[in-house]
This record gives C-alpha cells, sequence and structure tokens, in this order.
C-alpha cells in the first residue's frame, strides 16, 4: 500500500504485492525449462533459443506453446500496439460501434419502408386527376401515367431527403 501512496505502478513488476498462493502457482507454472520446450526427440535446446554466451532462454507457455521469452514479450507489445491502435480509432471517430450502427440502419430502413407503404394512398387522388384518359377507348394512356408516377416518385424522394447519420 506504501507503494501506491507513492503513486508508483507495480503491475509489471515481479514485486506485486498480495499476490495469493495460487497466483505465485500460476504464475511459476506459466515458465517452461527449455528442455521441456524444445520440440526435438533428443531434448538439446536450439541454437535460435540460445542467447550470447550459451546460455539458453527462459520460455513461457504462449497458447499451450512454448516461446522464447523475448518473442513472447513482442508478442505481447504487438497486441498492445494494436489494441491502442483500436482505442485511438474508436476515439477519433474513424470507428463505430458495430450495434449501434446496425440499429441506426435498421430505424432508418423502417422508416423508408413505413414511408413507401403510405405513399400510394397519399398519391393516388391526386395523380389520377393528372392522368390522361383516351377519350375513344376509356382507357388510362400508359405515357402519361408513367410520366405522372415518375414525377409523383421524384417528389416522395426529394420529401424523404438523405438519411441521417448519427456517427458524425
Amino acid at each position: 500500500m506504501a507503494d501506491r501512496a507513492a503513486n508508483i505502478d507495480l503491475t509489471r513488476s515481479g514485486r506485486r504485492e498480495g499476490l495469493t498462493e495460487a497466483e505465485d502457482t500460476a504464475r511459476a507454472s506459466r515458465r517452461v525449462s527449455p528442455a521441456d520446450a524444445t520440440p526435438d526427440a533428443t531434448g538439446a535446446p536450439r541454437e535460435e533459443d540460445q542467447a550470447e554466451g550459451g546460455a539458453t532462454e527462459a520460455f513461457v507457455l504462449v497458447d499451450g506453446q512454448a516461446m522464447p521469452l523475448g518473442k513472447a514479450r513482442a508478442l505481447k507489445e504487438t497486441y498492445l500496439a494494436r489494441l491502442r491502435q483500436l482505442e485511438f480509432e474508436l476515439k477519433s471517430g474513424a470507428l463505430v460501434d458495430r450495434a449501434a450502427a446496425e440499429a441506426a440502419f435498421f430505424e432508418e430502413g423502417r422508416a423508408m419502408r413505413d414511408a413507401w407503404i403510405a405513399w400510394p394512398a397519399r398519391i393516388a387522388i391526386e395523380a389520377a386527376d393528372e392522368v390522361a384518359v383516351d377519350a375513344a377507348t376509356g382507357k388510362v394512356d400508359a405515357r402519361s401515367l408513367v410520366t405522372v408516377l415518375t414525377n409523383r416518385v421524384h417528389q416522395h424522394l426529394a420529401e424523404m431527403g438523405e438519411p441521417e447519420t448519427p456517427f458524425r
């Protein structure tokens, strides 16, 4: 507790206070001797696992496989850097929350669907007055109907406007 009061971060050091016996045992079991970690049947350490001067590097278990301590640290730093990059991109607005994006798109899609479902009932009477009817046959002129519907669809799209983007 004195270290915390002095504002010293001991989370990365080996002298953390308050470790239980189970945590000490778990920490010790993660370390593997080089003889146990070698893939050779002879049990001899590989050349790349030897440090300068012939001493053998310490090994640790990473995802169930033995890895030299230096490589394990490099792997850890790589993953930490990736996590920091993701945090930065999230805070800077380059990334968005997937659940929020899916909910926003669902709501926007529902609003557009509802607008299109209500559209024919809203414009039917006005559009019927604009459509030309052939006096001889009493049928609707197809070209006139296409023109009226095209104009009404464009008008409806303009009324709906651009979708809102809640992520900016």
